[in-house]
């Protein structure tokens, strides 16, 4: 619910073209998804990942995410914080490393079941 905030406007038209494509779309929501993201794995693990390069864009797009997730939890607060906190905690459903390793493998047009780490969630 509160992950989705962010996108209402990273997907809004500029000048008839997208902020954000399919393809990016599809990496943020696999990082949402990752079981690397539950509390079973530590940052340590987060920390193992090696990317391959480092893409401009994908450390663009994570910035963008994040000052919309600061600006989502300002509003959350100052309307008396009715999402409460252990929800809005933004490692609970993004990290930056993660995002850029699953921008990575979408920018190589890998299917989106192989972005979610070959499982389904229902």
């Amino acid at each position: 619910m509160y992950f989705r905030l962010p996108f209402r406007y990273l997907l809004q038209q500029q000048n008839a073209r997208a902020l954000l494509h399919p393809r990016e779309l599809d990496a943020f929501l696999a990082t949402a998804l990752s079981p690397q993201l539950t509390t079973e794995c530590n940052a340590s693990n987060l920390g193992q990942i090696k990317l391959q390069r480092v893409e401009l864009r994908a450390v663009q797009l994570a910035a963008t995410f994040m000052r919309g997730v600061e600006a989502a939890e300002f509003a959350n607060d100052a309307c008396g914080s009715p999402v409460p906190w252990e929800l809005v905690c933004p490692w609970n459903y993004f990290d930056g490393k993660l995002f850029h390793s699953k921008l990575l493998l979408a920018i190589k047009d890998v299917s989106l079941f192989e972005l979610c780490d070959r499982k389904v969630r229902v």
